[in-house]
């Protein structure tokens, strides 16, 4: 029996060269770890192309918002981008719905600004459980992290190594 991929959905900004530029190393990194991902800005479409298809601007808006929600639900990890003077507005709504959803979540931070004493906001840290990576190498060893996960329902105890 194959085991299916962890679902990553990366919730970041896509709105400036620099923000979709980092946007793909980061994608790259995790296609390169095995994760089948969800990449708003790759997957999600753009208002434009839903509108030449027939679509109204407020079908298209519905339709995006749609797909990322299920996008989100179906996951089983959330990578929320953080930099940024303040996150953007889309990934902070994400990770609330993914914290609702009892996903797990983790931040990435390159940006060294923080506006509040100890760290971002208390509720972003706190939805994040604190768990924070400073770099894509410190993220792609997060994600590589390994539990033991152990069954004692048959007659002997049987230990596995599974993905964080």
């Amino acid at each position: 029996m194959s085991e299916q991929a962890l679902r990553a959905y990366y919730a970041a900004g896509l709105f400036n060269e620099g923000e979709r530029a980092f946007n793909l190393r980061v994608k790259a990194m995790l296609d390169e770890l095995g994760f089948e991902t969800w990449f708003p800005q790759e997957d999600a479409g753009f208002l434009e192309q839903y509108m030449e298809q027939g679509m109204t601007l407020e079908e298209a808006r519905h339709h995006i918002f749609e797909q990322n929600l299920e996008a989100v639900r179906r996951s089983d990890v959330l990578i929320f981008n953080l930099d940024g003077r303040v996150p953007d507005e889309g990934a902070c709504i994400e990770a609330g719905v993914a914290f609702g959803w009892d996903k797990r979540l983790i931040g990435l931070q390159t940006d060294f600004r923080a506006v509040e004493p100890g760290g971002n906001n208390l509720m972003i840290d706190g939805v994040l459980n604190y768990e924070i990576a400073a770099t894509v190498d410190d993220l792609r060893g997060m994600l590589t992290e390994t539990v033991a996960q152990v069954d004692l329902t048959g007659a002997s105890p049987v230990v596995d190594l599974v993905p964080f």
